[in-house]
């Protein structure tokens, strides 16, 4: 299963459950993996586990970006192979920044795959902007213990650390391996 289709079943869930969402950042691995969605249908060639939200900001003085990280995992019917990615939505202020890549902490970068941009409003300040992105990402970086911590990199040289808690990572991981087997 591709990045697109994993867009599409994220953003599709996403904008549904995005009203008053809970932030999973410091919430217990069972009550993350209570909260994991699951879409798996006739129709679609993998099965797909999405957890829930974690949210955080980046303070720009007297502006805030929010930022949303998600962890998706997709089993792959077929060949039973799981691939995992990490969403990421960051809402903001004035010009488009262009997310175009990633850096981990360890000096390497992922490949950043576009989901969706859009101008949520405009005034005469300025717009705000939404910006919604996915990068691969493998099950050693995400069990090699503490957080995963990465930097969002834009064109425009604007730079948001963002992080998935290990509690979380722990949840999602235990969660994904139950449910597809592979315990």
């Amino acid at each position: 299963m591709g990045f697109k289709r994993i867009a599409v079943a994220l953003c599709a869930i996403t904008l549904g459950v995005s009203g008053c969402a809970t932030n999973f950042a410091d919430k217990k691995p069972e009550e993350v993996a209570a909260n994991i969605t699951v879409k798996n249908s006739d129709f679609d060639s993998a099965i797909t586990y999405i957890g829930p939200q974690v949210m955080s900001e980046t303070r720009r003085g007297l502006f805030v970006d929010n930022q949303t990280v998600q962890l998706v995992a997709s089993k792959d019917k077929r060949t039973k192979n799981i691939k995992y990615v990490v969403y990421v939505r960051v809402l903001y202020s004035f010009d488009w920044r262009f997310y175009n890549s990633v850096s981990f902490k360890d000096g390497t970068t992922a490949e950043l795959k576009e989901i969706r941009r859009k101008v949520n409003s405009c005034t005469g300040m300025g717009c705000i902007h939404t910006e919604e992105a996915v990068f691969p990402v493998n099950l050693e970086q995400l069990t090699k213990g503490g957080d995963l911590e990465f930097r969002l990199n834009s064109k425009t040289g604007v730079e948001n650390i963002m992080r998935l808690p290990k509690n979380y990572i722990d949840g999602f991981i235990y969660s994904v391996r139950a449910r597809a087997g592979s315990a």
